[in-house]
């Protein structure tokens, strides 16, 4: 939503000073990006805090009622607490009244422009980071409210409100008793595979003539230490480490970063034939600073593990529902 607008709908029923300030995605306290405001007036000599939504449950109006106390006990002087939603019940008019924040209905035709919580930022890629932390807290935890999922995966509220309401609208997650969880690995898995397809992230082909994976990929990482670069395997081949639930494969999957593959490539004498494929892949994130070495072999975190599984499809279903099933075993 544009400030311009914004303003012109608080002026429905508060008097806003031409001169008025807006500020998106405020945190209330700094560097914790769980208590966000959607948006913040400066209007004269009063703080208009301001909430925007869809529809107003009684979760968030509760939750923006704890924030308003919070800001209460700062002594904030002059602070009104505004919710701009498209759809209103009668319910949740009473308790607003009682609790004095105020309630300002948005025309239907505003309903695209605050789709998810925060007016910012609009989720709908499931395969980003912040998104994939909140699927994967979702996997890790079972049914559990947004609040506690926003706070164990330290992605903001309005964020992880955003990506579950995503999430529920294409069946993948579902509510009940005010607890989300996710209901259809299969449809997670086929939209991870749609939106992050495997062959999207560029890679690059070697062999060598090594015909065993795990002692080739010793070598790798041994050799990655000793020149201070950055390698970690990633998919099927980390699968072998983390579970001993073997799946036999003549592929060897690592993640590089570009500037080192010639060099180790040279250092490891890989070549254009041999036993073993060597496909390197350019990361396409953050993939090395939450890796962990098992058994001597660098590897992906279990959560970047479970992400690129998926993006393989349909190839290592049966291997990417194992892992969810077993999700903070190891």
């Amino acid at each position: 939503m544009e400030e311009e607008k914004l303003l012109y709908f608080l002026s429905k029923k508060l008097v806003i000073d031409p001169s008025a300030s807006v500020a998106f995605n405020v945190q209330f306290y700094p560097s914790n990006a769980n208590l966000l405001f959607d948006a913040v007036v400066k209007n004269g000599n009063e703080t208009i805090y301001v909430e925007i939504k869809r529809r107003i449950s009684l979760e968030s109006i509760f939750r923006f009622n704890s924030y308003k106390d919070l800001v209460d006990q700062q002594e904030v002087a002059r602070a009104k607490f505004v919710f701009l939603a498209v759809f209103v019940g009668n319910d949740i008019r009473d308790i607003a009244k009682k609790l004095k924040i105020i309630i300002i209905e948005l025309p239907a035709s505003s309903l695209s422009e605050v789709t998810y919580e925060n007016p910012r930022y609009s989720p709908s890629k499931i395969t980003s980071k912040r998104s994939f932390d909140v699927i994967y807290q979702m996997l890790s935890s079972g049914p559990s409210t947004i609040m506690a999922i926003s706070q164990a995966s330290g992605v903001s509220y309005g964020w992880t409100h955003g990506i579950v309401t995503r999430l529920i609208e294409i069946g993948i997650v579902e509510r009940k008793f005010g607890l989300y969880k996710v209901a259809d690995v299969n449809k997670l898995l086929d939209s991870i595979a749609y939106e992050r397809p495997i062959g999207s992230i560029t890679s690059r082909e070697y062999w060598t003539d090594s015909d065993d994976i795990l002692k080739f990929a010793r070598d790798v990482s041994s050799m990655a230490k000793i020149k201070g670069e950055r390698v970690a395997f990633m998919g099927p081949t980390a699968s072998i480490l983390y579970d001993p639930y073997y799946v036999k494969s003549d592929t060897l999957y690592v993640y590089m970063e570009p500037r080192q593959i010639v060099s180790l490539a040279d250092e490891l004498h890989l070549r254009r034939s041999g036993n073993l494929k060597v496909l390197v892949y350019l990361p396409d994130r953050d993939v090395f600073s939450d890796s962990k070495k098992l058994d001597g072999v660098t590897l992906t975190s279990q959560k970047q593990l479970l992400l690129d599984l998926a993006s393989f499809g349909v190839l290592y279903r049966e291997l990417f529902k194992r892992r969810v099933e077993r999700i903070g075993i190891e």
